[in-house]
């Protein structure tokens, strides 16, 4: 019971802090971008060499 009162305590202070969570999301949307370039750039491929 004590671990799962220790995990809330550390995501209740992750939430709180503001400027990681604007990371989180600025990261999480380069991330998107990048896998949808890098998967539309496979499909340009696989559709030349067919």
């Amino acid at each position: 019971m004590e671990e799962s009162t220790n995990n809330q305590a550390v995501s209740n202070t992750a939430v709180i802090e503001e400027p990681v969570t604007k990371w989180q999301y600025t990261t999480l949307l380069a991330l998107t971008i990048m896998a949808s370039l890098v998967s539309f750039v496979v499909v340009m491929i696989e559709a030349n060499t067919r």
